[in-house]
């Protein structure tokens, strides 16, 4: 948080907590800002509206206007497939295929930080 606060990355006064508590509901997105306007988590996209038991789920074309609106320019796979990506490419969104298994980290992560640093 130090370091965040340092590079202006975060400005406690700027937060927009109901816009957070909004945007981190599975209904509505399940996103979370890591850093603010630079890193944003999300929870993995479906090919479809609904799930099997009739519960909300977002499919790429859900997120691209969300993620337009905030200028984010590349999303990164980190599992399986489970929706097409082409759908990001489509509205100007990079995808990153990056799989790895559950609970283990990429096999190199500095190719991922150069990934980010670049962008």
């Amino acid at each position: 948080m130090e370091y965040a606060l340092k590079l202006g990355w975060y400005q406690p006064t700027a937060f927009k907590v109901q816009e957070y508590d909004y945007y981190e509901k599975v209904d509505n997105g399940d996103m979370n800002w890591i850093i603010p306007n630079k890193f944003i988590a999300f929870s993995s996209p479906s090919s479809s509206q609904y799930d099997k038991d009739g519960y909300r789920t977002f499919t790429p074309e859900d997120y691209c206007p969300l993620f337009k609106k905030w200028k984010v320019n590349a999303v990164v796979r980190l599992n399986k497939p489970t929706y097409e990506g082409d759908k990001f490419v489509k509205n100007g969104i990079k995808l990153i295929e990056l799989f790895f298994e559950d609970g283990t980290t990429p096999p190199d992560v500095s190719f991922f930080i150069v990934i980010f640093y670049r962008m």
